[in-house]
């Protein structure tokens, strides 16, 4: 939605690693034509707000922002009254022409969000094929009266964009070093008829 946007933002100049992790986060209501019949309750409706943040941070700082995200993710969905299942979302390695970037960066993406996940001692589902074509997710699952599970929320770790877009950040040592992106993304839905 607005990865391109903020990476702009973020490009405009060079940064210090004193600087990071940076935050931008965005607010947008998008609309559908649905056709008639096609609404149900709050997977299919006309307009729907996402929140959409990415958080540019070195690779050390990862782990600290997923967390703060997962706090707010289930603080919010606890006071809604929604119990989470959490499902991790990895790429296909016998599909690798679906996703940007090397085996060695989609491992060492996954990797950590698999050392996060089993730190927080929850059961997670594990999901071949599931990532996003950049990077693995965390998605967060919540089920409808009628049983039907939703993701409300998803956690992404993005180390291609960077890669693809030069992103860095000035290190200790005044040379360039490259980043990560943390995105964060919901779906709070409005029901219109």
């Amino acid at each position: 939605m607005n990865c391109p946007h903020h990476i702009e933002l973020y490009n405009r100049r060079p940064w210090s690693y004193r600087e990071l992790p940076q935050r931008y986060a965005s607010t947008t209501k998008v609309y559908r034509d649905e056709q008639s019949g096609e609404l149900a309750g709050l997977s299919r409706v006309r307009s729907i707000t996402q929140d959409d943040a990415h958080v540019f941070c070195r690779k050390s700082q990862v782990k600290e922002e997923i967390l703060k995200i997962w706090d707010i993710i289930e603080e919010f969905y606890k006071a809604v009254g929604f119990s989470l299942a959490i499902r991790l979302s990895l790429h296909d390695p016998n599909h690798p022409e679906k996703y940007l970037g090397s085996p060695k960066i989609w491992k060492e993406a996954e990797s950590e969000l698999r050392v996060l996940v089993k730190e927080k001692k929850i059961k997670v589902i594990e999901a071949i094929g599931e990532a996003a074509f950049y990077g693995p997710k965390i998605d967060f699952l919540a089920k409808d009266s009628l049983g039907r599970e939703w993701q409300v929320a998803t956690i992404q770790l993005d180390m291609n964009l960077p890669e693809r877009f030069d992103l860095t950040c000035v290190n200790e040592k005044g040379k360039p070093e490259r980043i990560a992106i943390r995105r964060f993304s919901s779906v709070a839905r409005a029901c219109s008829s």
